[in-house]
Parts: C-alpha cells; structure tokens; sequence
C-alpha cells in the first residue's frame, strides 16, 4: 500500500518514520507540487522491485534475441556499432560531434 506523506511525516524523525514503514508496511510517496519526486519503500517491496526491473531487463534481451536471431555476429556487431553511434552522437552538440578519427602513427 503507498500512502501520500504529509507535512507531519517529513517532521518526524528518522527512525520513526522507519518504525511506521515496518509496522503498517505502507510507502511513503513525497509530492511537490502534485508532482511525485521520491518515495520510501519497504525493504521487502524494494526487492520486489528490484526483482521486476531485473524480469524485465531479462525479457527484453530474450526479445531482441529472438528477433535477431537471423542476423550473424558481423551484422548484430554492425548494428550495435551503428546505434552506438546514434545515441552517442544524439548527446553531443553539433559543434562538438567527432566527424573523423584517426590514430597517430607515432607519439
């Protein structure tokens, strides 16, 4: 169960807070502005989620598994060049973007 912190919640100390996580097993979900910032989880709903996140990571590389699965190693490692490429050229500004490279025969 998640509940909506309160004013009175992020006055208490520490341990309290603690304290009333483990005893009614609620979250506590911190709003600013209507807008959820942070929550405070369970150690056991915590793991839950670890777990989903990690089942989901899982499925995702046995989908794109399966969906390559016709490609040979030379073109899966192209492609992975290529969308390397891609997100890594996305984040740099265009004045900055590396348009060739070479290395120096000598130092």
């Amino acid at each position: 169960m998640v509940r909506t912190a309160t004013s009175t919640d992020l006055k208490k100390p520490l341990g309290e807070v603690f304290s009333d996580l483990e005893s009614t097993s609620e979250s506590l979900l911190f709003r600013d502005k209507g807008v959820a910032v942070a929550a405070l989880l369970t150690g056991s709903e915590f793991e839950l989620y670890r777990e989903l996140i990690r089942n989901r990571a899982w499925a995702s590389i046995e989908e794109a598994r399966e969906q390559n699965a016709h490609l040979s190693s030379d073109e899966i490692s192209e492609e992975v060049d290529r969308l390397v490429d891609q997100v890594t050229q996305r984040d740099v500004p265009p004045a900055r973007r590396l348009t060739s490279f070479s290395i120096p025969t000598s130092l």
